[in-house]
């Protein structure tokens, strides 16, 4: 007799118990090490790390939605058609996973006990990658061929919604069956992330090996000495640590350069990138977020160097069809996009086209011969060409999903001409911009195995695991360069076990275990003067400088008002001694009421005082659950521009204002991380305001300092007002 598969009660229960079940199996995983003998043993020692971190980081993630909506009958004369061509939408390197999520679909429902039959269960991922599973009288049926054979005649629709949400869109694929029709039916959408970037890192883990001099190096953690050498030219307004950082990296076939915040990382990335274009064919400059790539993107086309940015498949298309979301992204990084050159270009050949062809008409009225003109010109016939220029010429400029899922001739040429055109663009651009995860498609692959690259420059390359940055540094021959910074937030790691393995050990931070040299760029243009005082001496052993003066950073007040602050230590510790820590309800995130009621005091009161605007604060806090407070609460005052964000979400960024939440008030929980503080610390260009329970942080080992620090500043007051 076949085992019954466990039952859960709640979908959380289920979520929990296969958390657990991986996490078992990375008790007692073997210590990352600095420094590993073959690559064998590097490739054994990730490879499990990296199955077992998927596991996690997938249940970590998921989520279940329920909707319920009335549905109506729409005949279609094929519904297998339909269904099939919904697939065919799908990337096709995106559906490598589909058996694995097929399987994980079935084993959810399995354990999931039944409510109500009749129900539709979705299951999908980020990357545009829908899988159904319908489940009639209680039976599990996958959405395949199978599927669209047995229910041939009684399917009648398929309906994609797509939401916007932030940058990942999402599809709910909805199959309608007649026997479903007659009452409301229950539809749940199990969100997942996914699992592409994962399977990327085992892809260029496996492909490691001796004969790649930069990987073998690092693995072994010994740098050779640079065979080549290019003279730097200092021809930017840099200082004289920026200087040193640019010739490291002009001597040295491996360059660790270590920034501070607002130390100018980025802009010395710009500068060292621009040294190399003259011995350098090709350069791949990459970062672990498409927020740190776009500002790689600005900073060079700021210096005059024109990039080419890749972003993923899904993120093209969606600032393609979205003109909305496009309309968001900003301008000297839109026409940098390598999807947009494409379009560009192609309206460009268009427009010659048809320049041609008008002339061609007045000279030549026989219809036979322009025929022949036409076809040898175009490679359409005349007919076909109002058609096809439609995907590339008027607003809303093309039509690209489309192009996807067409069968017709004139579509197919378009998409083919649309392939030729960004393959060129892709192969003669000197400088590809890209994230780390995304240089694993295919798009970077050619006949050999891994497109190359003369150099690789990576940006915060302490914020990834190192797997991870081994994608575009399989792609790199001769000289890597890796700037970060080790005492900010590291890579994010699901896994408990693994954490205290040293899986979260990023190759920035091995390399600088194993004695590679690096130099340092010290001086900061961010903060005043003030605010760097106890993160230098906490993180940095006293050696940022400031690039800037107290002057500078002085927030004009408006008449008949004192100021918050004192000009000399723009900051304060502000006491809230009855505020009470609380779970929220839905979920296991903390809040603090009494703290959002002095945030938003606070905000009105800044508001009020200075010559500033919304946008000039920025709230950080490391709870989801107060994040969602603090919102609402100033959404009832209708302030909407006040950006409430969590410390991860804002590492390498800054506003000129900046509220710290810490929410707890028995014990502090993750907030005393070093890294997190030093984060939250740092983002500050004029003023700081901690709001906090400050009592408990006395009781922590690392925050009782902090605590300190301001009692010798005076700085810690009870009220808002400073009074």
């Amino acid at each position: 007799m076949q085992n019954q598969p466990q039952q859960f009660d709640s979908f959380r229960e289920y979520m929990q118990n296969e958390i657990a079940i991986h996490e078992k199996s990375a008790i007692n995983y073997p210590k990352f090490v600095d420094c590993y003998d073959n690559v064998e043993s590097f490739q054994k020692q990730y490879s499990t790390a990296l199955t077992i971190e998927n596991q996690i980081h997938i249940f970590s993630n998921t989520h279940k939605t329920e909707i319920t909506r009335n549905l109506t009958i729409i005949e279609e004369d094929d519904p297998a058609a339909v269904l099939q061509n919904a697939y065919e939408e799908v990337d096709e390197e995106d559906t490598t996973s589909q058996t694995a999520r097929i399987q994980l679909t079935e084993k959810l429902w399995g354990t999931l006990i039944p409510e109500q039959k009749g129900k539709l269960l979705f299951w999908y991922e980020r990357q545009l990658q829908p899988v159904g599973v319908v489940v009639t009288n209680n039976e599990f049926i996958t959405v395949d061929q199978s599927f669209i054979q047995a229910y041939k005649g009684d399917l009648i629709k398929r309906q994609i919604v797509r939401k916007q949400n932030a940058d990942t869109r999402i599809f709910e694929e909805i199959v309608q069956t007649q026997s479903k029709l007659k009452e409301k039916i229950h539809v749940y959408l199990i969100i997942t992330e996914d699992s592409i970037p994962f399977q990327r890192m085992q892809e260029v883990i496996q492909n490691c090996s001796d004969s790649h001099k930069v990987i073998s190096q690092i693995i072994r953690g010994q740098p050779e000495e640079a065979t080549t050498q290019v003279q730097f030219v200092n021809i930017g307004n840099l200082n004289p640590a920026q200087i040193l950082a640019c010739e490291y990296a002009s001597q040295k076939n491996i360059t660790l350069i270590q920034g501070c915040p607002g130390g100018g990382k980025t802009t010395t990335a710009a500068y060292i990138i621009m040294n190399a274009m003259s011995k350098h064919k090709r350069i791949l400059v990459c970062a672990g977020t498409n927020v740190a790539a776009d500002n790689l993107c600005m900073a060079m086309k700021k210096i005059g160097i024109m990039s080419t940015r890749v972003c993923a498949v899904s993120r093209e298309q969606n600032r393609i069809a979205n003109q909305q979301y496009s309309a968001r992204v900003h301008p000297d990084i839109m026409d940098r996009e390598i999807h947009m050159q494409c379009l560009n270009q192609l309206q460009s050949i268009l427009q010659n086209l048809n320049q041609k062809i008008n002339e061609y008409k007045l000279t030549t009225p026989n219809d036979n011969l322009f025929e022949q003109f036409f076809d040898a010109e175009t490679g359409f016939r005349k007919n076909d060409f109002d058609a096809f220029q439609q995907y590339f010429i008027q607003p809303p400029r093309i039509n690209f999903i489309n192009i996807y899922s067409t069968k017709n001739e004139v579509k197919n040429k378009a998409f083919e001409l649309y392939r030729i055109t960004y393959s060129k663009i892709f192969q003669e651009s000197q400088i590809i911009v890209s994230t780390c995860s995304t240089c694993g498609d295919r798009r970077f692959k050619d006949k050999n195995g891994y497109t190359q690259f003369d150099m690789c420059l990576l940006d915060e390359s302490s914020q990834c695991i190192e797997p991870e940055q081994l994608i575009p540094i399989i792609h790199v021959s001769q000289k890597l360069v890796l700037i970060g910074d080790q005492k900010q937030l590291g890579p994010v790691i699901q896994s408990q076990n693994l954490t205290e393995s040293g899986f979260g050990l990023s190759l920035f931070q091995r390399l600088l275990n194993c004695k590679f040299p690096f130099t340092r760029l010290n001086i900061q243009y961010r903060m005043h003067p003030a605010l760097i005082e106890y993160p230098n001496k906490k993180f940095y052993e006293g050696s940022i400088c400031s690039g800037v003066q107290a002057s500078d950073r002085l927030l004009p007040v408006r008449e008949n008002n004192a100021p918050i602050v004192q000009d000399h230590f723009p900051s304060q510790m502000i006491h809230v001694q009855n505020g009470q820590e609380e779970q929220s309800l839905q979920s296991r995130s903390y809040l603090n009421r009494q703290e959002c009621e002095e945030t938003v005091v606070l905000v009105n009161k800044l508001l009020n005082t200075y010559h500033i605007t919304e946008s000039d604060i920025s709230i950080i806090t490391p709870y989801a659950a107060q994040r969602h407070l603090i919102r609402n609460k100033l959404r009832e005052i209708n302030i909407t521009d006040i950006e409430v964000s969590s410390v991860d979400e804002f590492q390498g960024r800054e506003n000129k204002i900046i509220i710290l939440s810490f929410v707890r008030s028995i014990r502090v929980g993750f907030t005393n991380d070093v890294k997190r503080l030093n984060v939250s610390l740092t983002r500050a260009q004029y003023q700081l305001y901690i709001i906090c329970n400050v009592n408990c942080l006395y009781r922590d080992r690392e925050l009782k300092e902090l605590v300190k620090f301001y009692r010798t500043k005076k700085a810690i007051t009870n009220y808002v007002n400073n009074q």
